[in-house]
């Protein structure tokens, strides 16, 4: 896979565990605890939201590298020595 075209995402993925963003996603939560009465599916997001912040919180920093072009790749690539 290009590491040019996988960048972006993961360096948004480990931005994300390591907080830089946990202002957006307080906003994002609390519209969506908003919509919730009306829009009974925004609950349902809200869940995989927090699950999926979770989740990244636990796993992202833990299980990548740096590939020595300025990117990350995963700690298990058989590519790293």
């Amino acid at each position: 896979m290009n590491s040019d075209a996988t960048r972006p995402a993961s360096q948004f993925l480990l931005d994300l565990a390591a907080g830089k963003y946990d202002e957006q996603v307080a906003a994002f939560e609390r519209m969506l605890l908003l919509l919730t009465p009306e829009f009974p599916i925004c609950g349902e997001l809200l869940m995989f939201v927090r699950g999926f912040v979770s989740f990244n919180k636990m796993t992202a920093p833990a299980n990548v590298v740096p590939d020595g072009q300025g990117g990350w790749v995963p700690s298990t690539n058989s590519h790293i020595k």
